[in-house]
């Protein structure tokens, strides 16, 4: 039992971690390395990225995903806060932002810390 949950918990992980995926709404189940991703996402990329995310977790055998894409509204402004390792990460992060669908505005807040 304890893997089962293991191999759960390091795929929230590694969404929550992942810039390119807002995880808020996905939940993960795991059937013996068949991860299964239900939810919704706000945008195609981040569905297509939550799958990748998935698929680099160890003792994943395979990725189901079940996720829905629902689009935000148009003309949505987001803010990036907290802290980021070095400028690729910021700019990941900011392109990334800046590909959402709906998204008319990003503020950058983020720091680099590295």
């Amino acid at each position: 039992m304890g893997k089962i949950k293991d191999i759960r918990a390091a795929v929230e992980d590694e969404l929550s971690f992942d810039p390119l995926v807002d995880a808020a709404d996905i939940t993960v189940r795991n059937m013996g390395g068949d991860v299964a991703l239900t939810g919704t996402v706000p945008s195609y990329p981040q569905y297509l990225e939550a799958a990748a995310a998935a698929r680099r977790v160890a003792r994943v055998t395979s990725v189901h995903n079940h996720l829905e894409v629902v689009l935000p509204p148009s003309g949505c402004t987001v803010t990036l806060t907290g802290h980021v390792r070095n400028w690729a990460e910021h700019d990941a992060v900011v392109a990334a932002a800046w590909m959402a669908n709906g998204v008319s505005d990003v503020r950058d807040e983020l720091s680099v810390t590295g």
